[in-house]
């Protein structure tokens, strides 16, 4: 009996070292699901202010960026396209012309933790992208021509 004694903690370890790993993982995985639903609520936010802000207005993705949920939205990964009525990208937009704006996260990268590094490359994905377009509305201007203050 003394030889067996011993057996009981050694299986514990092994089997708390696993069970540990698996819900690492899986808080990992809750992380990242996180982050997507954040940079998805990242690129909604800087639609709407898009459309209802003036036209280029840079201070769109200071505000995108100071109110997102995670630190990896950066102004650098907000791009917002000004679209006439077919859908086509103005290279230089005035409001008469802009019917949609839209908002897109680019080069967005994931990396998990060292636990689940087998993921990607060296744990780290590329993030599905976001997009999202929106009819313009009012793009800073009230009917008598003055700008708002977004």
């Amino acid at each position: 009996m003394r030889k067996v004694k011993g057996i009981t903690i050694i299986e514990f370890t092994l089997m708390s070292s696993f069970l540990m790993m698996i819900m690492l993982a899986i808080a990992s995985i809750g992380y990242f699901m996180f982050s997507m639903q954040a940079v998805s609520e990242s690129v909604r936010t800087a639609a709407r202010m898009a459309s209802v802000c003036q036209l280029n207005d840079s201070g769109i993705k200071t505000y995108v960026v100071d109110n997102s949920y995670i630190s990896s939205v950066t102004t650098s990964k907000i791009a917002i396209d000004y679209l006439d009525e077919a859908s086509n990208v103005l290279a230089s937009p005035n409001s008469e012309d802009v019917r949609f704006v839209r908002a897109r996260a680019v080069d967005m990268n994931y990396r998990f933790v060292a636990l689940l590094s087998f993921l990607g490359e060296s744990g780290v994905i590329e993030m599905p992208s976001f997009e999202t377009t929106i009819p313009s509305e009012s793009l800073g201007l009230v009917p008598n021509d003055t700008d708002t203050d977004c």
